[in-house]
């Protein structure tokens, strides 16, 4: 996926801490976003509130309705690594996943918001396997917010808002 003197590409310094990065700023997160845009990422924006919005805006954006023939995700994230297998690289083969409002949803059920996160990092370990990229960024309010490990890695601040020890 990345040659020798692409290391220097905007994208590799989020993969190189792992698929799925926290972010405080918005700021911070919209230049991320410029950044990848100029990589030809395709930004997939996330809204986990409310639920519902949430259901409405995977199943838009990964085409349920063509690849399972019915129109709404139910919230099943078995389902959703299903979902996940033909977009949203049916589009573009480089693909930004941002989940905004993490923190309200977190907060109503812990387990199922980072089980969220794994299934993401897990998919984007498999495309990396066929040369695409999925990358997903995560905005928190908490800057103390740890992951457990996500696809046997937990999740990174991005390098601008990484604490310095």
């Amino acid at each position: 996926m990345f040659r020798v003197g692409e290391l220097d590409r905007a994208d590799w310094r989020f993969f190189k801490t792992g698929p799925v990065q926290l972010f405080r700023s918005g700021e911070v997160l919209d230049q991320a976003l410029r950044d990848l845009g100029e990589l030809e990422y395709l930004p997939l924006r996330w809204n986990l509130e409310p639920d519902d919005g949430f259901r409405r805006a995977v199943s838009k954006q990964l085409k349920w309705q063509a690849q399972f023939g019915y129109v709404d995700w139910s919230g099943n994230l078995d389902a959703l690594n299903d979902g996940l297998r033909a977009e949203p690289f049916g589009s573009s083969d480089r693909s930004v996943i941002v989940l905004e409002n993490f923190d309200r949803f977190r907060e109503r059920d812990s387990l199922y918001a980072f089980k969220l996160l794994d299934v993401l990092a897990m998919a984007s370990w498999d495309y990396m396997l066929f040369g695409k990229a999925l990358l997903c960024f995560v905005h928190t309010n908490n800057p103390d917010l740890e992951t457990p490990k996500l696809a046997g890695r937990a999740a990174s601040w991005n390098d601008k808002e990484r604490r310095r020890f």
